[in-house]
């Protein structure tokens, strides 16, 4: 008799079990449902009605600043131009959140520019915890071939307060993600990198970069990034901040993934994926690990 009741409670503590289960199953659609029944889609009119009761946006946390209150001299025509580039990625970073929480938004078919003016120049030193406010532009465009304007904006702003500094470690692992992180594609769910790496068109090069994990192309490779985060001057791109923080690339691993054609049929390129090592030039165990696809176009 002991057994049929303990059979029977076993059964309606199971039943008990499934039912809860199955309710909080239910709960959590209907969670993830009116989450996205909250996204309207991406026209100008609701792009409109959100920015107009949202422009202000905020940010406070570590960047890639130092304290240049007493050390103005660094504040040149170069620290200005990559300050910016900075800015505009962490803009990006804010908006493009913004848009796919509240929009049925589709990284493939649009594109998203962000353009903020200066807030810092050659007579004004930065200083973390400091306010500062920068004014910015964004526009939406169409990943067709005529690049159709969806949606410009030129009156937003973003309250920036870097509210502590980063050791040298965090530097070098937020800065090399800014590099990179702005151009995800999402099939491959990788990243590729901002540049793309023109070397000589050669019999040999167009051999060599077709295999894997040659010597000679790991170090052309390895010259061509440490010059964007190293030297001054690289056919006016540099990508450096400040001297005692200038990075040698080591690319320890390269793989071949065919070739690919660019817009209109006009250029082919070569596609890379790259294992390596960035380190600071003064401190090579500082370092960051990372993966990434570089395109290589022989000219």
């Amino acid at each position: 008799m002991r057994k049929k009741i303990r059979f029977i409670i076993s059964i309606y503590l199971f039943l008990l079990l499934f039912l809860t289960l199955l309710n909080f199953i239910n709960l959590n659609v209907k969670y993830i449902n009116n989450t996205e029944d909250k996204k309207v889609h991406l026209n100008s009119k609701n792009l409109d009605l959100f920015f107009g009761k949202n422009n202000i946006f905020n940010y406070k946390n570590g960047f890639f600043f130092k304290n240049l209150l007493n050390n103005s001299s660094e504040i040149d025509d170069h620290f200005l131009y990559n300050s910016r580039y900075l800015i505009n990625m962490l803009i990006y970073q804010i908006i493009i959140k913004k848009i796919e929480s509240n929009f049925h938004f589709n990284s493939n078919e649009y594109l998203i520019k962000i353009k903020s003016n200066d807030f810092l120049n050659k007579n004004i030193s930065f200083n973390y915890n400091q306010s500062y406010k920068i004014k910015f532009a964004f526009c939406i465009l169409s990943k067709d071939k005529n690049n159709n304007l969806l949606y410009k904006n030129e009156n937003l702003i973003l309250i920036f307060t870097q509210t502590y500094l980063y050791s040298k470690q965090e530097w070098i692992n937020n800065f090399i993600d800014y590099q990179i992180n702005f151009n995800v594609t999402k099939n491959e769910n990788i990243n590729y990198f901002r540049e793309i790496f023109e070397d000589s068109l050669t019999p040999e090069n167009k051999y060599d970069y077709t295999l894997n994990n040659l010597e000679n192309i790991r170090e052309n490779l390895s010259i061509f990034l440490t010059n964007l985060y190293a030297n001054n001057i690289l056919n006016n791109k540099s990508y450096w901040l400040y001297n005692d923080y200038k990075i040698k690339a080591n690319v320890e691993y390269y793989k071949y993934l065919g070739k690919i054609i660019g817009k209109n049929n006009f250029s082919e390129f070569l596609k890379e994926y790259l294992s390596l090592t960035f380190h600071f030039l003064d401190n090579p165990s500082i370092k960051v690990n990372i993966n990434f696809i570089i395109l290589v176009k022989l000219v």
